[in-house]
C-alpha cells in the first residue's frame, strides 16, 4: 500500500477516535443545570395542577349530588332532605364519611324507617374535608326545588388545609348553585358574603 494511502487511513482513524471521545465537562454541567431547573420549576407546577384538579373534582362531585337531590324534589313533587350520613339510617355531623338523600315525608329532616332512601354515598369524598356553614348542616328542598332555610356555602379543604386549594360551593335562596371564585386575585376563593374560605 502506498505511503500516501496509509497516511490518509491513519488520519481517518484518528479523527474517528477523537469524535467518539466522551462529553466535555462543560456539556455535563450544562445538562445538570437544565435538569435542576426542570426539577425545581416543572415538578412543582405538576403538583399544583394535580392538587387543583383534585379539589375541582371533589367540589363538582358535591355539586352533582346536591343537584340530584333538587331534581328528585321536582320530579317527585315532595320534600327531599340531603344530610351527612355514613349509614343511611340517620343524619350525622361530618360530611366526608358519607351523605344521603331521602324523601322526608313527615318534614322533620330526620329519616324514619318508612321514608325512602334515594341515594347513599360513602365515603362522600375520597380526600379532604367538607363543611357547611348553615347551622342545620343539611339541605332540604321543597317540592318546587327551593332550599328551605338551607342557603349557605359548602367549603372543601384539602388534607393539608392549604387554602390555595380550597373550594366553595354556594347555594342561594332560589336553590341555584355556583362555585366560589377568587374575585380579588389573592389565590383564595370566596364563600357567600365575599369572605375568603378558611381551612384553619
Amino acid at each position: 500500500m502506498p505511503p500516501s494511502v496509509m497516511h490518509r487511513c491513519n488520519k481517518y482513524h484518528q479523527e474517528q477516535k477523537s469524535r467518539q471521545s466522551g462529553i466535555t465537562l462543560v456539556e455535563l454541567l450544562t445538562c445538570l443545570a437544565i435538569v435542576s431547573i426542570l426539577t425545581f420549576v416543572v415538578i412543582p407546577s405538576f403538583n399544583d395542577i394535580f392538587q387543583n384538579a383534585r379539589s375541582d373534582s371533589n367540589i363538582n362531585h358535591l355539586s352533582q349530588f346536591i343537584r340530584h337531590a333538587k331534581r328528585e324534589a321536582l320530579a317527585r313533587q315532595t320534600r327531599i332532605t340531603l344530610c351527612p350520613s355514613s349509614s343511611g339510617l340517620q343524619c350525622e355531623q361530618g360530611w366526608q364519611a358519607g351523605a344521603m338523600i331521602f324523601i322526608d315525608e313527615d318534614k322533620d329532616q330526620k329519616r324514619d324507617e318508612s321514608e325512602l332512601l334515594l341515594q347513599l354515598k360513602t365515603p362522600f369524598i375520597p380526600s379532604g374535608t367538607i363543611s357547611f356553614n348553615n347551622p342545620t348542616n343539611r339541605v332540604v328542598f321543597s317540592r318546587l326545588g327551593f332550599p328551605l332555610g338551607s342557603a349557605g356555602s359548602y367549603i372543601y379543604c384539602p388534607e393539608n388545609n392549604d387554602e390555595k386549594y380550597a373550594r366553595a360551593l354556594i347555594i342561594n335562596f332560589q336553590g341555584r348553585l355556583r362555585i366560589g371564585r377568587d374575585s380579588n386575585s389573592d389565590d383564595i376563593v370566596e364563600a357567600s358574603g365575599g369572605k375568603n374560605v378558611s381551612c384553619g
